[in-house]
């Protein structure tokens, strides 16, 4: 991650560690003609500078020691808790009804894990009479181990065989999927494509 602060708290830096007025942020611009009658113009009144951070952590609990490579948060909360959970980034999908009840779930998904970085899948069914919200969050258990690439164009496939092979859930009608994304650095997060879920029947 790389900062870029404003005019005060750069002033506030270079006072402090002696740079030498060096900037967080600039923008260097060649500009070139061929004649001596036309020159290229910037107008600087529309120039603007758009930067972007990944709202992404691994959160834990307060722990003597503390945990290494995870930040304590205030209040934790389990991803596994009905309504909450603490990670920052995550995706949860809208429930789905079935027209006939199924035993298990089978999800694959494709997904790009650089170093220092976690995706966990979690899930929940229940029946017509049950609010899910109610219910909650199962991590699911991926069938095969994946490895990481810290290339983000190297996407692999993951798969989650939820129930097993016999279908040992709950007969159910309708479920819900959640995908939670962790990092300790903001600037190297993973990526998933291509979700799929399929419900098992008997």
């Amino acid at each position: 991650p790389i900062l870029i602060a404003n005019p005060v708290k750069e002033d506030t830096a270079n006072a402090i560690m002696g740079l030498g007025g060096v900037h967080t942020g600039s923008l260097q611009i060649a500009m070139s003609t061929q004649t001596p009658f036309v020159s290229p113009v910037i107008d600087m009144q529309r120039a603007s500078l758009v930067i972007t951070k990944n709202e992404i952590d691994r959160p834990a609990a307060f722990s003597s020691p503390l945990p290494t490579g995870k930040n304590v948060v205030f209040d934790f909360a389990a991803e596994t808790t009905p309504f909450s959970g603490s990670a920052l980034s995550k995706h949860i999908t809208k429930p789905v009804t079935l027209t006939s009840s199924a035993v298990g779930l089978k999800v694959m998904l494709a997904g790009n894990r650089p170093t220092g970085s976690l995706i966990d899948v979690y899930y929940k069914t229940g029946t017509e009479d049950t609010i899910l919200t109610d219910i909650d969050w199962t991590l699911a258990e991926l069938e095969a181990p994946v490895s990481i690439s810290d290339n983000i164009y190297s996407y692999k496939e993951y798969r989650y065989l939820i129930g097993g092979d016999a279908g040992d859930l709950a007969a159910f009608t309708t479920f819900q999927v959640k995908i939670v994304f962790y990092a300790n650095n903001n600037s190297k997060v993973p990526t998933v494509k291509d979700l799929r879920v399929i419900a098992l029947g008997v």
